[in-house]
């Protein structure tokens, strides 16, 4: 596996690779549950996995200590909505004595709104997939990103929803490989696989690899390769610690924005 991590800085940026598979993300349970994450200047992604409880990556509420910052503000409906809604974080679990080394497989985070939020967002329910599983997984990526893409300039701006299939290419024993499209910002956007009719969280979204003077077409690399690939933390990483938690109340009513987006 470290013949690949190499490539990999310290804060990297990915490519998504030809042809573009994005599409705006329908308005509608459980895509309602992707949220952007505002820290320190910076910003993110992030899924509802309860009421009040966010799945995002530990860098982007805290700092290469694994000190979560004092300004985490969690953003809905953005892009979903004409108005979003946000909420403070009143705490965050990261990985005990976690290490900051990409192929740890601990740039995770759960955190705690102060607002129950997913009563009207909804939220997505974690699936634990075995690894010889994974090659059988269609996924899709979903999330906001920063591309310089001036023939798709709608997903440039942080501010619209996107969702992407792929698969994952390799599976390491802290991480997985994928060619879903992401770019900067997209930093703990959920990995969903379907099984029948519903979504289930899988992985999330952390990291990948950025080539230096490479020459992209409107942001895509032309050819696949998975030592290209982008990084994600499969859902067995964080299982422990998402199941010590109390279970949060169950919401009187759930509630499910009228859709806008077109899929």
């Amino acid at each position: 596996m470290r013949k690949w991590l190499f490539l990999i800085p310290a804060a990297a940026w990915a490519a998504g690779f030809a042809p573009d598979q994005r599409h705006l993300a329908p308005s509608r349970a459980p895509f309602t549950a992707l949220a952007r994450t505002h820290a320190h200047g910076g910003v993110g992604c992030g899924v509802l996995i309860g009421p009040d409880l966010l799945l995002t990556c530990a860098h982007c509420v805290s700092n290469p200590r694994r000190e979560v910052y004092d300004d985490v503000e969690i953003e809905l409906g953005l892009g979903f909505e004409p108005v979003s809604r946000r909420a403070r974080m009143k705490r965050a679990i990261l990985e005990q004595g976690g290490s900051g080394e990409i192929e740890a497989g601990q740039d995770w985070a759960i955190v705690q709104l102060d607002r129950p939020l997913g009563a009207y967002y909804g939220w997505l329910n974690c699936r634990y997939i075995a690894d010889s599983e994974w090659a059988d997984q269609e996924i899709e990526l979903l999330g906001y990103c920063a591309c310089p893409d001036e023939a798709r300039p709608q997903f440039g701006r942080m501010d619209r929803p996107y969702r992407c299939t792929g698969a994952v290419s390799d599976v390491g024993s802290e991480i997985v490989f994928h060619n879903c499209a992401m770019w900067g910002g997209t930093s703990g956007a959920p990995l969903l696989a379907k099984l029948g009719d519903s979504y289930s969280l899988v992985g999330l979204n952390f990291a990948g690899v950025d080539i230096e003077g490479e020459t992209l077409k409107h942001g895509f690399r032309e050819t696949y390769k998975k030592e290209w690939a982008n990084l994600a933390i499969p859902g067995r990483n964080w299982r422990t610690a998402l199941s010590a938690l109390p279970r949060s109340p169950a919401p009187v009513r759930r509630f499910i924005p009228t859709p806008t987006a077109v899929e």
